[in-house]
């Protein structure tokens, strides 16, 4: 895969019911593709609108312990991708952080969007974000 020399820190949510709030597990990954764009658009008044867009790619190589989100649990080895869980550039060690504490820190993304690509030529699993 193109570029695929990136480390990431992923922090998938999990809804603590005694506690009230999301607890975030955290995984490294390393050899992914991390590319950022500034999206731009005109509002309806005229005024510019800007937003940055990051897509990473994940190659199939290394997805080793990746399920479904339907299918999380937190179970040590595994890990998934779904809107609103938050993936940090670089390998970082703040364990079950809250997002504005990463936010401040580190660039990252909130995922917004997935999508499994590993059924085809060069095997991924494509992750948008903001």
């Amino acid at each position: 895969m193109f570029r695929a020399d990136t480390n990431i820190t992923l922090y998938n949510a999990l809804y603590d019911e005694d506690a009230g709030y999301d607890n975030y597990k955290r995984t490294v990954l390393s050899g992914v593709s991390w590319f950022s764009r500034t999206q731009t658009s005109v509002s309806s008044d005229g005024g510019l609108l800007a937003a940055n867009e990051i897509t990473v790619r994940i190659p199939g190589e290394i997805c080793d312990g990746y399920v479904a989100p339907k299918d999380y649990t937190g179970a040590s080895g595994t890990w998934t991708l779904q809107p609103g869980d938050i993936i940090v550039k670089g390998a970082v060690p703040d364990e079950n952080p809250r997002p504005a504490e990463l936010k401040a820190k580190y660039e990252m993304m909130t995922i917004v969007g997935v999508t499994d690509n590993r059924a085809g030529k060069g095997p991924h699993l494509k992750v948008v974000g903001r």
